[in-house]
């Protein structure tokens, strides 16, 4: 067992495919500056970074005291059988020479590597899922490692209730459930509370995961949609299929395909509905930032996370799976369109459910889970 003392610096190695864009990504790094950082810190952290790849100019950055690694994998749902075994043989080679107290993965596709690469060498493990079992790409082969490998870990950590239902029973002992942390606002951002206009807002990737063509179809659908706007941030391979959509239904001076952007706050206190048509997520840190911003919310209870961060009729409306439809959500949305009372209730009601959110409170349960599990070794 390790025996802590306040000055003792503890090695942590974070193992991640990359630092590209990526909800899990963003999670990674604001978790490592909250342990390098965090006042309330019972113990400094020495802290690895090894990513399946080198990245001279990654999305996310990291603090310069960070030590950064990099192996030649192949990063892909289905790696063959050779990059399935050569990736454990790099990480473990590095391993051997960073020498942690204790090894933090987030991502399947880092998890089982990890798990491999540190067998037999005494080190706990934590290894972090972040996305819903039920919907992810080559389910059965993940299925199986899930169900081979995880049982080696010393905690399996997922983001929401939902999903620690979906993980098999022989590991639920391990799980433990921490929810991604919701930001505040920035101070400089209040200037522009108050200057919402009749918009409405979706942000994420330009993919079939999204059901962005839903939330158009739905838009186009409205009576009542000449006196609002649609705005969607994002990148993605449907940007021309869906601005197809967007032109055939002559919405052009309705409805824009927005850049992404960093500064979606901003963006969302200048709209009063926010929607999120997702049909699946890990934990959907745009809806989490909407409800933060104080934003009436849309979205589907089937989906991870949506049912921590709405009260269904209370800070927003959540809509079964069968009602996965334009009308159905056409109804919901003109619901809070016609009532702005309804959409002040529902932004009054936002603030307790982003308090249990709050980063130092997010970030604390890491902090402990680490020590503990460093201390039980």
């Amino acid at each position: 067992m390790v025996e802590l003392v306040p000055t003792e610096k503890l090695k942590l190695l974070c193992v991640i495919p990359t630092l590209g864009h990526g909800g899990a990504q963003k999670v990674m790094v604001e978790l490592i500056h909250s342990l390098l950082y965090t006042s309330s810190r019972k113990v400094e952290f020495e802290i690895s970074l090894l990513t399946f790849r080198e990245e001279v100019d990654p999305i996310y950055k990291v603090d310069k005291c960070v030590k950064l690694f990099s192996i030649d994998a192949i990063i892909d749902d289905t790696p063959s059988l050779t990059s399935f075994l050569k990736s454990p043989l790099a990480i473990r080679r590095h391993i051997k020479t960073i020498s942690p107290d204790i090894i933090l993965s987030f991502q399947d596709i880092a998890n089982f590597p990890v798990i491999l690469a540190a067998f037999g060498l005494k080190i706990p493990v934590i290894s972090s899922e972040r996305m819903d079992p039920r919907f992810h790409t080559a389910a059965p082969v993940r299925k199986f490692l899930r169900l081979l490998l995880y049982n080696r870990l010393h905690r399996v950590i997922v983001q929401t209730t939902l999903i620690a239902e979906q993980m098999p029973k022989s590991i639920k002992p391990k799980l433990r459930v921490i929810p991604n942390a919701v930001p505040p606002p920035a101070q400089n951002l209040s200037g522009t509370i108050g200057t919402a206009t009749n918009t409405i807002i979706s942000a994420g990737r330009l993919e079939a995961q999204k059901d962005f063509s839903l939330l158009i179809n739905a838009f186009a659908q409205l009576p009542e949609k000449t006196k609002w706007r649609l705005k969607i941030f994002g990148e993605g391979s449907l940007r021309t299929t869906l601005q197809a959509q967007i032109d055939t239904l002559n919405l052009n001076k309705l409805v824009t395909l927005e850049p992404a952007t960093t500064n979606i706050f901003t963006e969302l206190f200048k709209a009063k509905i926010f929607v999120l048509p997702s049909r699946y997520e890990g934990f959907p840190n745009i809806l989490s930032e909407a409800v933060s911003a104080g934003l009436p919310s849309i979205a589907f209870d089937s989906v991870s996370g949506t049912r921590e961060l709405i009260t269904n009729n209370s800070n927003g409306i959540l809509l079964s799976e069968s009602q996965r439809t334009p009308l159905a959500l056409a109804q919901a949305l003109l619901s809070l369109m016609d009532s702005p009372d309804t959409r002040l209730k529902m932004k009054q009601n936002c603030e307790p459910i982003a308090a249990t959110f709050n980063p130092e409170i997010v970030y604390q349960k890491w902090m402990d889970l680490i020590i503990n599990s460093i201390q039980r070794t």
